[in-house]
């Protein structure tokens, strides 16, 4: 694990065998002030050749407990409404809890949060 805990964030790396960085899962406590929602999962990210392994989802249980060993038992992770990704949050009992438009250049896109209320349950399913 790395971070500066002072500031509320901290991040989980998974490495090979050999020790090289094969993904990542970084947040902490939630920074917009979410009235419900009080950690954020800020970024994961796992190699391709690695992805549905498994990895993802140790990642995701790391990150939670961290959460929930802070005090923090419900999580929300941003992500494009159009990700595959959204899919893998939902496996793992995310469900759709808000939605916001964002400009990016000329585009108008769609980004959905996904919410656990309890970081304990992440992945148990």
């Amino acid at each position: 694990m790395n971070g500066a805990p002072e500031n509320g964030y901290f991040t989980y790396v998974a490495e090979d065998e050999s020790g090289e960085v094969i993904g990542f899962a970084s947040g902490g406590e939630e920074r917009p002030g979410d009235p419900v929602y009080k950690g954020d999962l800020k970024a994961i990210y796992i190699l391709q050749s690695y992805q549905g392994k498994v990895i993802g989802r140790c990642l995701m249980q790391a990150f939670a407990k961290k959460l929930h060993l802070l005090g923090i038992d419900t999580m929300l992770v941003w992500v494009l409404a159009d990700n595959p990704a959204c899919q893998f949050y939902a496996a793992l009992g995310g469900k759709p809890v808000h939605e916001k438009e964002m400009e990016f250049g000329d585009k108008s896109l769609i980004e959905v949060a996904y919410g656990w209320m309890d970081t304990g349950d992440i992945g148990r399913s």
